[in-house]
């Protein structure tokens, strides 16, 4: 059984993007988020990524970055749960084909 139907399929193709409810939990999404944080907060090693002044917030740490490329490639965390997503996979998989390769996380 599909995670998503034919109909989403052809809404995806239509309009650019989908939206599966439910796809990732609640918690998933605290994990990434969190996860996110800690990239932005320069928590991983990485020579873009300054580390966060001690009193700056998560909001200011966040808004430093308009968008980080890959970052499934420090992050273990955003690796397991963004990339290897089982429900993800099934969904690109069927959006786009089976062999899906992740050029953006």
């Amino acid at each position: 059984m599909s995670i998503i139907s034919d109909a989403d399929v052809d809404s995806y193709h239509d309009n650019g993007y989908l939206v599966v409810p439910g796809l990732v939990n609640p918690e998933e999404v605290e994990v990434l988020r969190e996860d996110a944080t800690r990239v932005c907060r320069g928590e991983y090693p990485h020579e873009a990524l300054r580390p966060s002044d001690p009193g700056e917030s998560d909001h200011e740490a966040m808004a430093r970055y308009l968008c980080i490329h890959q970052p499934h490639k420090i992050s273990p965390v955003l690796l397991e749960t963004g990339v290897k997503h089982a429900g993800m996979a099934a969904v690109l998989s069927r959006l786009i084909g089976p062999d899906v390769k992740c050029m953006q996380s």
